[in-house]
């Protein structure tokens, strides 16, 4: 197979190896039947339908790009990387569908619908795109059909994700790292507050943490609310299996749903109270 250079510096280049579709196919669905994600690290180009199952990630420099035919995605398609992000470029009358998973552009990642391309596979909020990890790119989506997801680092920089609500069509808060809440939070309607990457966020005292929207706290996460702290719940709370949702002394307030197999350490209160 033939290889193709990307240069990055002015005395440096990198050679990005081509893979066949064949062989891309074949490499996926062996990771699928595995049970892992897929990491493609060369250059790609589609020119058949292809259904993708897990995670692909699109690494640094490399590309995925559909000539022809439909990439379905099932479960989630990153662009992925620390720096410079892969490219997945969907062409003159090809399409990509997300109707049921989603694709997520972060760490320099870009994705280029060109003129022509199919649309009819993109609904609102199932393309995201990382507004803190890196400079990345949509190109022809409008903010109203994009998930905005913010990786915060305080809670002011929760704050000002929330703030862009209206601009997009939802907003999500990743937080990578722990973080204490020392100002008081609303989770807007419809938006998310994701505990996925093994952080603890601290909900200090004297401050209220609103929920109208969603709250995922998956295992090796936990949300704990401290004396006087409080949580006030109208939305939906996933406490996912060892997950943690802890409030032994500090209050929480419930008119949504709270669910899920994962640990809720209360002050005396039981799952069963929340049904």
């Amino acid at each position: 197979s033939g290889h193709g250079q990307i240069a990055v510096s002015d005395s440096a280049t990198v050679t990005i190896p081509e893979m066949t579709q064949d062989e891309f196919k074949a490499a996926v669905a062996a990771a699928e039947a595995a049970g892992q994600n897929y990491y493609l690290s060369a250059n790609v180009t589609l020119t058949s339908d292809m259904t993708i199952k897990r995670e692909v990630h699109v690494e640094k420099l490399s590309s995925l790009t559909v000539a022809s035919g439909t990439l379905t995605v099932k479960d989630e398609l990153y662009e992925m990387a620390k720096k410079e992000g892969g490219t997945i470029t969907i062409q003159n009358g090809a399409k990509l569908d997300v109707v049921e998973g989603k694709a997520q552009v972060w760490g320099g990642g870009s994705l280029i619908f060109e003129d022509g391309a199919d649309m009819s596979g993109i609904q609102a909020d199932e393309v995201w795109i990382n507004m803190t990890e890196g400079t990345n790119t949509v190109t022809t989506l409008t903010d109203d059909m994009l998930g905005a997801m913010f990786t915060p680092n305080s809670a002011a920089d929760i704050l000002a994700a929330y703030a862009q609500t209206d601009n997009y069509a939802r907003v999500g808060v990743w937080p990578l790292n722990d973080l204490v809440l020392d100002q008081s939070i609303r989770i807007p309607e419809g938006d998310d507050l994701c505990l996925v990457h093994g952080a603890t966020v601290t909900v200090s005292a004297g401050v209220t943490l609103t929920n109208n929207g969603n709250i995922r706290i998956d295992a090796g996460n936990r949300l704990e609310i401290l004396e006087s702290g409080a949580l006030d719940n109208h939305g939906t709370i996933t406490v996912n299996q060892n997950g943690q949702l802890y409030y032994c002394v500090g209050t929480l307030t419930n008119s949504g749903t709270i669910d899920g197999d994962g640990d809720i350490i209360t002050n005396g209160m039981t799952q069963e109270d929340f049904a």
